[in-house]
């Protein structure tokens, strides 16, 4: 008698543990989307400035970033054209 109590009480106990596992999970679960999707994003943001510091980091001129912007003003054609 003594071991049918003890295995219903094993048995309810178990089940308890399995209802509790399983609301953590119910309530844990919008917070591990939240945080998948945040990490899916800094990855993404770290692959495009990967990508973007390779193609900038693959420039190499003898002017600096000031001098280039100077000569591209001096070499623009913005003045007005006579038309026929």
């Amino acid at each position: 008698m003594n071991t049918v109590k003890e295995e219903t009480q094993i048995k309810s106990i178990s089940e308890t543990k399995l209802e509790l596992i399983e609301w953590i999970l119910k309530l844990n679960n919008l917070e591990i989307l939240n945080e998948i999707v945040e990490r899916k994003k800094e990855a993404e943001k770290a692959g495009h400035n990967k990508l973007f510091w390779e193609v900038a980091g693959s420039w190499q001129s003898e002017e600096t970033g000031t001098q280039l912007a100077n000569q591209l003003y001096e070499d623009r054609n913005d003045y007005s054209r006579e038309i026929e």
